[in-house]
């Protein structure tokens, strides 16, 4: 088991607490309502983001944040969409628990609000794979960027899952 994970030493940018509001989050498609992307908030018990479609390198699924004005982002927290499930497979009662939890991912990046016409400019930032381990007893993976990135919206694209099944998450942005 790893040890306890120090969340103070990070800056939380509102999605776990709600200052990210729903309105906020937009996603490239939903399972359902209820795992709508707004619902991909760290530790949150209630649901997760399930997205209707596979992910894959051609077609990602992504989850988008708009900030209120420029942001300073540093990295991610992602968290398997069931934790319970996940502590069994760490603890050995189970294998892995699901096949759709996120492994390859890339961040893109736009420094401007959506404009009236067409989807604005898309900066592709850093790649990276899950690892959950990073804080087991959540089942979170955590990823530094290698320079910080300043922006108004944001991307998290899957591009892959374990079994090519539709991407399920809970997420935060760290500043």
């Amino acid at each position: 088991m790893s040890q306890a994970v120090d969340y103070s030493q990070f800056k939380k940018l509102g999605m776990e607490s709600g200052a990210i509001r729903d309105s906020q989050i937009k996603s490239a498609s939903d399972a359902f309502k209820s795992r709508a992307g707004c619902k991909a908030r760290l530790n949150h018990d209630e649901d997760y983001w399930c997205s209707k479609m596979a992910a894959n390198a051609r077609s990602p699924q992504w989850l988008e944040v708009t900030f209120p004005s420029d942001t300073v982002v540093t990295g991610i927290m992602i968290q398997v969409s069931e934790v319970h499930k996940w502590l069994e497979h760490v603890n050995g009662k189970r294998d892995f628990p699901e096949e759709n939890n996120l492994t390859d991912f890339f961040i893109s990046h736009s420094p401007k609000p959506k404009p009236f016409l067409g989807a604005g400019k898309w900066i592709r930032g850093e790649s990276f794979q899950t690892n959950y381990k990073w804080d087991a007893q959540k089942g979170i993976s955590y990823h530094a960027f290698k320079t910080p990135i300043t922006c108004r919206r944001i991307r998290l694209n899957c591009t892959k899952t374990l079994g090519g099944w539709c991407p399920a998450l809970k997420m935060e942005w760290i500043g």
